[in-house]
């Protein structure tokens, strides 16, 4: 019987869209593991993955805000942490969390800053709290060019968020495998282009 290769190929495709979604990869992501034929932690040179190492939190371009210097030393001490999508920290924080609820708990808990929908002091953890897109428009933050990046800076795309730490790296809740990382900006949104706002 002779294979059909439209219904083979949109199998194949599928195959990596499930693939992506049950391992919390970006379709991009997905593509490149499955087409280097290699597993992320190979590819963790690449791609900018560093678990090793906590990047330095001051930037060469200009010295941040004591806010933002908080933002991003507060953050960086969660690397290792687990990830949950969905999840919400709890009061204690020891929940596993996703990227915007990470950053809800470093800069609403931790700090006790306002957030999307919450004033200051008032987030408790004990819900998610606002999503990545909240982040996006929300008016305690303006947003600023890549290039004026500053430590405690949100990254921010409509699928992932983190928290920048200087020295072109950033901190977030990845996915369930890799969990909570200092990566790169680009080992962290692909070929994405993440907005960068700050809080004012």
């Amino acid at each position: 019987m002779p294979v059909n290769g439209m219904a083979l190929a949109s199998t194949a495709v599928g195959g990596v869209f499930l693939y992506a979604g049950i391992k919390g990869y970006s379709i991009p992501q997905a593509f490149q593991y499955v087409l280097q034929g290699k597993s992320p932690t190979t590819l963790s040179k690449a791609t900018g993955i560093d678990t090793n190492t906590v990047a330095d939190t001051q930037s060469s371009n200009s010295s941040p805000s004591a806010n933002a210097s908080s933002i991003s030393a507060d953050a960086v001490q969660y690397a290792g942490h687990c990830y949950l999508y969905g999840g919400a920290p709890g009061t204690n924080g020891k929940n596993c969390w996703d990227c915007s609820s990470f950053c809800n708990w470093v800069i609403g808990r931790d700090l006790g800053l306002a957030i999307p929908g919450y004033r200051a002091g008032q987030y408790t953890g004990v819900v998610h709290g606002p999503a990545t897109l909240e982040w996006m428009v929300w008016s305690g933050c303006v947003t600023v060019q890549a290039k004026d990046a500053q430590p405690g800076d949100l990254l921010i795309t409509s699928g992932h968020m983190g928290i920048y730490v200087g020295n072109g790296k950033m901190i977030s809740a990845l996915n369930e495998k890799l969990g909570t990382l200092v990566t790169t900006v680009q080992g962290a949104f692909g070929s994405s282009k993440p907005t960068y706002r700050r809080l004012r």
